[in-house]
Formats: C-alpha cells, sequence, structure tokens
C-alpha cells in the first residue's frame, strides 16, 4: 500500500455502476444522469478500447488493451490471459473487500477475484436484484467487511438488440433512412436508464453509502442509430458514435466536482481507482495501458493517446473471432484502417466530429505520424 489520507481511509465500497450502451451526447440531459455527473469528477470524452461489450469490459477490469490482454473480439473471452493480468477485482480482493455483483451474461466481465457474480437473465427486469444487492453491502459493512461491487444496467442494451437488431435486416433502407426515429426510440430506452439511475441513487442516498464509498458511473461502448450505413447498434465499426464514452467518479472529498472534456481512455478508469486506494500495480504482471485520472484534479492537461478496434459479426466485413477494423484517435485526429479491404480513413475530429471527411489523401504527413502509432499496436 501506499500512503493513504483520511479521506480514503474511511472508504468502505467501490462501486461499479455500468451504463450498457448509453451515449453522453444524448443521455446528458435527462435529470438523474445530471445529477449523478455533477456531483463528482466527470469525464465526458472518454475512447472505449471497443465499440462492444465483450472485448471493452475486459479492458477495462484490467485497464489493458485486448490487443495485449487477450480478448479482442467477441469470441476473445476465452483467450483472456489471465495468468499475466490482474483484473480490478482481484486487486481489491487482495485489499480486504468482498467482490460481488452481476453482469449481462457470463461472458462479459472477467470473473477472476469474485466471490459471488450473478448473470443476468437475457431481456429480464434486473433492479429488483440490484436492490437486493445493495441491501447485501449495508450487510456487510456492518458486519465490518469493506465490498467492491459490480452493477450492470442493461435497459439501452436490451432495448436496441430488440428494436434495431432484431427488427430490421442487415442494410435495410428503412433503418438507415430513418435516425430521428431510431433516436427516439433510443431516448425511450435511455428514459428507462434515468429512471435506475434515480432509483439506486435514491437508496445509495437512504443508506448513507455517498459518505463512505466510491462510485463510477460509467458506459462500455455508444450506439449507432444509423449514423454509417452497415452498423446498426455497435461493433462493426471504429467511428465515435460507437467509441466515445464517459466516466463520473464520484467520491466525498476525494474526486472535485468537475468536468474534463480532454480525451482519455477506458483504460484509465481502473489504475484511478487503484491510485485513489494507494494500491500499488502488480509489477510481476502485464503492464497497464491505462493511467491514473488522479492528475487531472489538478487540471493537468496531459495529451493521451487511444487504441481501439473491433471485428463486426455483421457488417460490410464480418470477423468476429478477429478484429479487422483498427483505430487511433487523439484529441483532434483519428485514423482507422479497414483491415479486409486495406483502406484508411483520417478525420480532424475536432472540425469534422461526425467523421464525414477523409483526409488521408490531403493530410499526409498527419496520416503518416498517425500510423506509425497505430504500428505499436498492430501489424498490417
Amino acid at each position: 500500500m501506499n500512503g493513504k489520507n483520511q479521506s480514503e481511509e474511511r472508504i468502505k465500497n467501490v462501486i461499479l455502476v455500468a451504463l450498457d450502451g448509453v451515449r453522453l451526447d444524448i443521455m446528458r440531459s435527462f435529470p438523474a444522469f445530471k445529477k449523478i455527473s455533477e456531483s463528482g469528477m466527470m469525464f465526458s470524452n472518454v475512447i472505449t478500447y471497443a465499440p462492444h461489450s465483450i472485448a471493452s469490459f475486459h479492458a477495462i477490469f484490467t485497464g489493458i488493451y485486448g490487443c495485449h490482454n487477450g480478448v479482442n473480439s467477441y469470441f476473445g473471452t476465452q483467450d483472456f490471459k489471465e495468468e499475466k493480468c490482474k483484473t480490478i477485482t482481484q486487486y481489491m480482493k487482495e485489499n480486504g473487500f468482498y467482490c460481488f455483483g452481476d453482469s449481462l451474461n457470463d461472458l462479459i466481465v472477467p470473473k477472476q477475484g469474485f466471490d459471488e457474480l450473478k448473470e443476468q437473465e437475457a431481456f429480464k427486469e434486473f433492479a429488483d436484484n440490484h436492490l437486493k444487492i445493495i441491501e447485501k453491502i449495508k450487510e456487510k459493512n456492518k458486519q465490518g467487511e469493506k465490498c467492491f461491487v459490480h452493477l450492470h444496467c442493461s435497459y439501452a442494451h436490451n432495448d436496441v438488440v430488440e428494436q434495431f437488431i432484431k427488427k430490421f435486416k442487415k442494410n435495410e433502407d428503412a433503418f438507415y433512412e430513418n435516425k430521428k426515429q431510431n433516436k427516439e426510440v433510443y431516448k425511450s430506452s435511455l428514459e428507462k436508464v434515468d429512471r435506475y439511475i434515480e432509483m439506486i441513487t435514491k437508496i445509495f442516498e437512504k443508506e448513507g453509502l455517498f459518505n463512505d464509498s466510491i462510485f463510477i458511473f460509467f458506459s462500455d461502448h455508444g450506439t449507432s442509430i444509423g449514423e454509417k450505413r452497415g452498423e446498426r447498434a455497435y461493433g462493426t465499426f471504429c467511428y465515435d458514435y460507437g467509441l466515445k464514452t464517459f466516466c463520473v467518479f464520484i467520491g466525498k472529498g476525494i474526486f472535485p466536482i468537475m468536468e474534463v472534456s480532454n480525451m482519455v481512455r477506458s483504460v484509465d478508469i481502473i489504475p484511478t481507482i487503484l491510485d485513489v486506494l494507494g494500491i500499488v500495480q502488480d509489477k510481476k504482471l502485464m503492464k497497464m495501458d491505462g493511467k491514473s485520472l488522479v492528475a487531472y484534479k489538478e487540471k493537468m492537461r496531459e495529451e493521451r493517446v487511444a487504441f481501439a478496434e473491433t471485428g463486426g459479426i455483421e457488417g460490410p466485413w464480418p470477423s468476429p473471432k478477429e478484429p479487422n477494423v483498427h483505430a487511433i484517435r487523439t484529441e483532434e485526429w483519428k485514423l482507422i484502417f479497414n483491415r479486409t479491404p486495406g483502406t484508411f480513413e483520417l478525420y480532424n475530429i475536432k472540425d469534422d466530429p461526425n467523421e464525414e471527411r477523409n483526409l488521408v489523401e490531403e493530410k499526409k504527413e498527419k496520416y503518416t505520424e498517425l500510423r506509425r502509432i497505430l504500428e505499436k499496436y498492430i501489424s498490417f
């Protein structure tokens, strides 16, 4: 352990609340979400490793990109390098926390370190189970135990599967030509998410958990509402509507109330938790790709580079067992390499946030610069 201040010593619980498939640009105005985003340190420009849950959660839980930890695809769970990687759950268990929670299914999060991890029933109501989990937190605390808890809110995911993937056929014009309608459908799902946030935060407040716990509200990836033909929901491309997420750290006396708009990465979440708790990363195992965000409390503005990749179950170049779309994202630029057709896309995110103008032929120097960075993660 490193030295810890008085605020950190009193922490009894670390509670992750995963809002599956939630986009900040559409979620931001909902009242309960607005309240929690203004209750702590809000990172509003977080780039996830993968625009689908399996690879994304494994990267988040380890602080390590899937190209290194083994889980780089939809079917990558079995390839997780568990002997070389340590999960946040294992770190917490080693430091005296009882670890439990739930997940969308048994493939999504690494199981290592959990004392109890329950799988949600597909497309069934889960909120009551979360209330039982919160009750258990208080029981454990009364017994003198600290808790690490993972809660998975799957409303948006479930509705997107039902309303986008199951309802429309691949490349069906009706989906891509009705983005406004798709957005309204998606917003109705986010209303459920917001009611969920309101419900659990009221319980957290009633039980006094905000006084002695650290909360992390985050999304694993975004969602397409028809922006780019070939992607009905998520997981196919590496555009920002699928990669750009958020993270809110809440902890009384630990995290200030502020918003950080600088680009960071989802792999930075776990190193931040360890840093705050004074837990040293295990140097005998694989080094984390992520880096603590604590310095941003002092308005530090270090520019970071994000790596992302995916291989869609469908789309123009299906590749669910191996990623074939790769990207490097900086504060202002993004380079995408589409391996199957062998094409590159270069976008100035600052001037062209919807990624509509490919500058790969116009900005040769920037293309070369970002390609060299991409070469650190993949081979061409």
